[in-house]
């Protein structure tokens, strides 16, 4: 748009346009021509004709000159949008790589595919009006299960406390065996299996799900390792012990006098589901008598050699445990 002095934004104000130039220019050399061809007393048709001919030719070499400026202009424009739309290209050719990549090796992964997508889906259900309370828990949970699945690449898993879900999940999941020891300082009260893990919420759930095992054609088999004898005739103990007998679990108690030589200061709980997963707990000191000490962690571990002793340890435990009357 022009001001009121005809000139340009696009110039400094007083100076020429383009087409200006170019008919100054242009009347120049015909002027001048037409000078000197006067000066040397050329009929005056010759000094029209050169001077019309030269300012012609002065105005189509300008003409040209400006085109080629502008062609180069185009060029280095194109070059330089060629380079942005190559830049885009390449990056998003680079995204699909990787996402094809990232959905070929979920697709080589042992979890179905349905699920990690399923996972995927959902997240990005949580659009960006999501409170920020929501979103931080949200990205907790996804986190750590991340963190959950790298460290079942890396054989050992951890959970800080007594685990819940681990423990029940292994239990509905589980196609041919669960092998398990019950102590008295992680499963009962300390000094006995009264009021302990057997009988809250978690154990009887975990018995419910033992049981659903058994249906499906599950083998499980329990050690209850006691550390004083008359445990054996405890009618608490034999209440818990007749209460899995009752769902099909073979139950074996192990008597302070008859735990083998080479396990007597080694005793602790470990459950060895399909002999694939050794599920253990780390108990805290108890501090007073009588009182179920808190859990430390809870472990998952999928070493082979480790399984491997685990499950020898438990066959010589059954060996020398006997039936619960």
């Amino acid at each position: 748009m022009s001001d009121q002095h005809g000139s340009s934004p696009d110039r400094p104000s007083g100076s020429l346009s383009p087409l200006a130039r170019r008919i100054i220019v242009t009347l120049a050399a015909g002027l001048v021509t037409y000078a000197v061809t006067n000066l040397v007393k050329q009929p005056q048709i010759w000094s029209i004709t050169l001077s019309v001919f030269l300012g012609g030719v002065t105005l189509v070499t300008q003409v040209l000159l400006e085109f080629e400026k502008r062609v180069e202009n185009m060029e280095i424009l194109q070059r330089s949008q060629y380079r942005s739309i190559n830049k885009v290209v390449e990056d998003g050719f680079s995204s699909v790589n990787e996402a094809t990549q990232l959905l070929g090796a979920v697709g080589a992964s042992a979890l179905d595919l349905p699920v990690v997508t399923g996972l995927l889906d959902n997240a990005i259900k949580l659009g960006p009006a999501l409170p920020e309370l929501v979103r931080a828990v949200a990205q907790s949970e996804v986190t750590s299960t991340s963190q959950f699945l790298k460290q079942l690449s890396d054989g050992d898993a951890t959970y800080d406390g007594e685990d819940r879900d681990w423990l029940l999940n292994l239990a509905r999941n589980v196609t041919a065996t669960i092998d398990a020891t019950s102590t008295a300082t992680i499963d009962g009260n300390g000094s006995g299996f009264d009021e302990g893990f057997w009988v809250n919420d978690l154990g009887l759930r975990y018995l419910e799900a033992q049981a659903k095992a058994v249906q499906r054609g599950v083998v499980v088999r329990r050690i209850f390792i006691l550390d004083r004898p008359d445990v054996a005739t405890d009618p608490d103990f034999l209440y818990i012990c007749r209460a899995q007998a009752a769902v099909n679990i073979q139950v074996r108690r192990l008597d302070p006098d008859m735990v083998p030589p080479t396990l007597k200061s080694s005793l602790f709980d470990f459950i060895l589901f399909d002999r694939a997963i050794s599920y253990e707990v780390t108990p805290a000191a108890r501090i007073s008598g009588g009182v179920r000490p808190s859990i430390v962690n809870t472990r998952l571990i999928l070493r082979a050699e480790h399984l491997a002793e685990r499950s020898s340890r438990f066959e010589e435990m059954w060996a020398a445990s006997q039936a619960v009357e």
